[in-house]
């Protein structure tokens, strides 16, 4: 399964399943496929509606478009020109969520351009909900598609029999076993993300509403604790899991050894110890010049 064709290449096999089933079927999917690809457009539509249009938006219409494209040869991949397997779910969806980034950042630039800063206060803890919200998808997929995903090809794969030949009686468990703690792995530095993401909404709502010095430098602290635990956990990870598959490679069926840099996830998390270290360094600021005055 393909993180970029998720959930895209999923609901185009449905929809080909509900269209093949008769003549209601069909005309079922015929209805739900023009209602998902007209999401984006029914967006800018509410967005006019609402006079929160930006000139942006007009990109929505053309991510309407595309979802057209897009759903039809991921109901009929085989209609797509292209020999390698796998590929037309791939490209179509890698391209559809680069638009939706592309989108997503011209319309924060746009907005956020001539913001005062009540407005790009707002702007950042709408900014970082969405981010929870894409990290809980994230581990949501790693923890549980991707698993499941794996465990599937592990079983229709026959792999044992390439080790110990046809007809002998083997053991999935282990294979299994590390097929959820590779999914639980990947899902970590996602956690992390999450957790910080939401400690720094409970600083920046500590800003708002002028708590107390003690309480915002207390959480604060539990950020910057959190943040160092998140890069040392996110470290270390993969390279135990690697040692783990080593010692136990004799009785695994399926390995994935890799050597990860979780870089969004670094990247990330630094950029939050270093807005926590400035905070800090600020409140220090402040204590001594309420004392001084």
């Amino acid at each position: 399964m393909n993180l970029f064709s998720f959930p895209m290449e999923q609901i185009g096999g449905m929809l080909r399943k509900l269209s093949l089933s008769g003549a209601a079927g069909n005309a079922a999917a015929i209805m739900t496929y023009t209602v998902l690809c007209l999401i984006p457009v029914g967006t800018y539509l509410y967005l006019r509606w609402r006079r929160k249009a930006l000139k942006a938006d007009a990109f929505l219409i053309f991510m309407s478009l595309y979802a057209f494209v897009m759903m039809y040869f991921m109901v009929n991949p085989g209609l797509f020109p292209s020999v390698i397997p796998g590929a037309p779910q791939m490209m179509l969806g890698s391209t559809f969520y680069s638009a939706i980034c592309f989108y997503f950042v011209i319309r924060v630039l746009m907005a956020w351009k001539d913001a005062d800063i009540s407005h790009l206060q707002k702007g950042i803890l709408n900014f970082l909900h969405v981010l929870v919200i894409i990290f809980l998808f994230a581990i949501l997929f790693e923890g549980g598609v991707y698993i499941w995903s794996e465990v599937q090809n592990v079983n229709s794969g026959n792999i044992a029999t390439d080790f110990i030949g046809y007809g002998d009686a083997v053991s999935y468990t282990p294979t299994y076993v590390f097929l959820v703690l590779q999914g639980i792995m990947n899902a970590i530095p996602y956690v992390f993300d999450m957790l910080v993401t939401v400690m720094v909404i409970k600083v920046i709502r500590l800003l708002e509403s002028e708590a107390p010095i003690d309480s915002t430098s207390a959480a604060v602290d539990m950020l910057v604790k959190t943040c160092v635990s998140a890069l040392f956990v996110s470290a270390t990870s993969s390279f135990i899991f690697n040692i783990l598959q080593l010692l136990l490679q004799r009785i695994l069926y399926k390995t994935n050894f890799s050597v990860e840099l979780p870089v969004f996830s670094l990247v990330f998390v630094l950029a939050i110890l270093l807005f926590a270290r400035y905070f800090q360094e600020y409140q220090r600021l402040k204590q001594d010049h309420d004392l001084f005055i």
